[in-house]
């Protein structure tokens, strides 16, 4: 569909954007500047009369998009929602990685042919079920994960 960058989806949900935020003052960018399109996936409802919770921590500049399943009406897992971001970005699934701190969000991506990166935490990591699609990556924080996608 496109050769634009590759596409990160951010499901990472607001109860840790704070700890987003901090990383990110950090560790620094890891994104449009290296080749990648950022934006962001919540099964939240949008704010339309105010900021989003990334905007309010000083984050929403970093991305292009920010989606809520809203207007799918329908919530993540379900495959509507990625496909519906796929169009809106015009890429195809295999363009885009779902980096999330869920597994259910891992596995919800790709299972709609996205790969996928986990940000471990403490009592949310790996589910290693036979016939369960693993991540792509796992990476302990986003530091971590940003060595292993720019080596």
């Amino acid at each position: 569909m496109s050769e634009a960058a590759p596409v990160a989806a951010h499901g990472l949900g607001e109860t840790i954007i704070d700890v987003v935020a901090a990383e990110h003052r950090r560790i620094g960018p890891c994104g449009r500047d290296d080749g990648f399109r950022l934006v962001t996936l919540t099964n939240s409802p949008p704010n339309p009369g105010g900021p989003s919770p990334l905007e309010s921590a000083g984050l929403g500049g970093f991305f292009e998009r920010q989606f809520s399943v809203d207007t799918c009406r329908t919530y993540k897992p379900a495959r509507a929602v990625y496909d519906y971001v796929c169009r809106e970005l015009q890429v195809v699934p295999a363009e885009c990685m779902m980096v999330a701190a869920h597994v259910w969000d891992t596995i919800g991506a790709q299972s709609a042919g996205f790969s996928a990166a986990l940000i471990t935490r403490p009592g949310n990591g790996l589910l290693p079920l036979d016939g369960l699609p693993q991540p792509t990556l796992v990476a302990a924080d986003l530091r971590q994960l940003a060595q292993q996608l720019n080596p």
